[in-house]
């Protein structure tokens, strides 16, 4: 028993701190997101939709940021993580 206490221990000391360096990660992931949510609010956005065709955008092989769902999909992504942190 003592043991496992001592494991569990060290155990959350190392999660601790990969969480400490994941808070960047959010802070970015907080800031991308609000950029996107902007960019797909712009009235332009449904034309920039509609015209899709016309834009040589590099994608990576991601979904266009043009594509009818892309930006709404990783948004719902990444709120549904905020509210499993949220959970905890």
């Amino acid at each position: 028993m003592i043991q496992k206490a001592q494991d569990d221990y060290g155990r959350l000391l190392s999660i601790l701190s990969e969480l400490e360096n994941s808070l960047s990660l959010w802070q970015e992931a907080k800031a991308l997101s609000d950029s996107l949510d902007e960019f797909y609010q712009r009235p332009e956005w449904l034309q920039w939709h509609d015209d899709a065709d016309k834009f040589t955008i590099q994608t990576n092989g991601n979904f266009s940021v043009l594509s009818e769902d892309a930006i709404f999909n990783v948004l719902e992504r990444y709120a549904d993580l905020k509210r499993a942190l949220k959970q905890m």
